[in-house]
């Protein structure tokens, strides 16, 4: 497909990584003296900031006060770093408040992540680098996937070869867009398959490091300390088809968070949706429209 989502309405800038100097590739779209607030985008694995173009400035309807901030995650998009692979979610955690600091300066502002994005996102949260007003996750990735390895053979493998100082080879996992549209686990949108399959920044499967970081990175978001400390409402939205992640991890996360954090956490299930519910299609993406706009237009 010859498709492309447009890309003029991005201001695209870099920063250097206060972490390690690698250098970040970020947006900013709608930024105006009538700024009052802002909506940070933390995209998930193999997504670059272009991606969601059509999502931000068509679909969404931001407000005229509102802007709206992406990245590309370090090792992947146009940002620096190896490809597909990350030593820490530290660096991810830093990179995300750095660009936050840079843009948003004293406005409040909203995360809205997906998969990885959320993983991330609400990492820097609990470990107070970031201070959102509210977050939206997306098919949040709480949990690795059972298949095609399980979880008991793949988290000691990323152990011993991080320990041996190889986690930046490739586990030679396959990319998701080497799949049929029929097969794909992303979206039933056949148009918006398309884009994603004609990603500019393709990246491998991941590397031992950064399956080994997610394993680390999925125990610290269910810590019940932190969680009695997140501060602000979060909204899970979760494909009824979901099978990119853990299902039973979105669950149990929001089981744990709504019992230990003070604010309010809401799951809604969304039916007939697979994984990337900010770019599904149909009634599927009307309903994930409606419940982000309602869930960001709500006071706190």
């Amino acid at each position: 497909m010859s498709e492309k989502l447009p890309s003029l309405a991005w201001e695209i800038s870099h920063l250097v990584s206060p972490k390690d100097g690698t250098l970040i590739r970020y947006g900013v779209f709608n930024q105006t003296p009538d700024t009052k607030r802002a909506i940070v985008f933390s995209n998930g694995r193999t997504e670059w900031i272009e991606k969601y173009s059509e999502f931000f400035f068509e679909d969404l309807h931001v407000g005229s006060d509102c802007m709206v901030i992406a990245l590309d995650h370090r090792g992947q998009g146009a940002s620096e770093g190896q490809r597909a692979h990350v030593r820490s979610y530290d660096d991810f955690a830093a990179d995300l408040s750095e660009v936050i600091q840079k843009t948003c300066n004293t406005l409040p502002y909203d995360l809205l992540c997906h998969s990885m994005g959320s993983l991330i996102g609400l990492y820097a949260t609990l470990n107070e680098l970031i201070s959102p007003t509210r977050i939206v996750c997306t098919g949040p990735l709480f949990g690795l996937p059972n298949l095609p390895i399980p979880r008991l053979v793949s988290r000691p493998i990323s152990s011993i070869f991080n320990f041996l100082g190889a986690g930046s080879l490739a586990t030679g996992a396959a990319s998701h867009d080497k799949v049929a549209f029929e097969k794909n686990g992303l979206t039933s949108d056949r148009r918006k398959w398309g884009l994603i399959c004609a990603n500019p920044y393709s990246l491998p499967g991941p590397t031992f490091g950064w399956v080994h970081a997610t394993f680390e990175a999925c125990d610290m978001v269910f810590n019940d300390i932190k969680l009695s400390q997140l501060r602000c409402p979060v909204l899970i939205l979760e494909g009824e088809l979901e099978s990119v992640v853990d299902k039973s991890a979105i669950s149990r996360w929001v089981s744990l968070a709504q019992k230990r954090s003070s604010f309010k956490v809401s799951h809604e299930v969304i039916p007939n949706a697979k994984h990337e519910l900010f770019f599904e299609g149909g009634d599927a993406y009307s309903l994930v429209l409606r419940l982000t706009r309602n869930f960001l237009e709500a006071a706190s």
